[in-house]
């Protein structure tokens, strides 16, 4: 019986990954391990106060009510696709879906 070698080891990059700067420059990005950090400082959403970050999550996931039927009424958007956009925003904004509906 051969034995399996478990390695606990942290992906330095998974792909080639570039994010756009505000003056629309391409930066490579080498490590994950900068990706928060660099979201945070390249994107306008998440330079703003946490606060107007809920209020702004707030108007865009709340007011939807579940468990209606949909016969005669075309169902909405997949409003929760704006919680995918970045791992910061699904960490902040996750719980608002059940807080702020019906």
């Amino acid at each position: 019986m051969s034995s399996l070698e478990v390695q606990n080891s942290t992906p330095q990059s998974l792909l080639p990954a570039h994010i756009m700067t505000q003056d629309g420059a391409s930066k490579d990005i080498t490590n994950v391990a900068q990706l928060p950090m660099l979201n945070s400082e390249s994107s306008p959403l998440l330079r703003l106060p946490g606060e107007l970050r809920n209020i702004i999550y707030g108007y865009v996931l709340g007011g939807h009510t579940f468990g209606e039927t949909w016969e005669n009424k075309k169902p909405p958007q997949h409003f929760l696709a704006s919680l995918l956009v970045c791992r910061q925003i699904y960490n902040e904004a996750r719980m608002l879906v059940f807080e702020l509906n019906t």
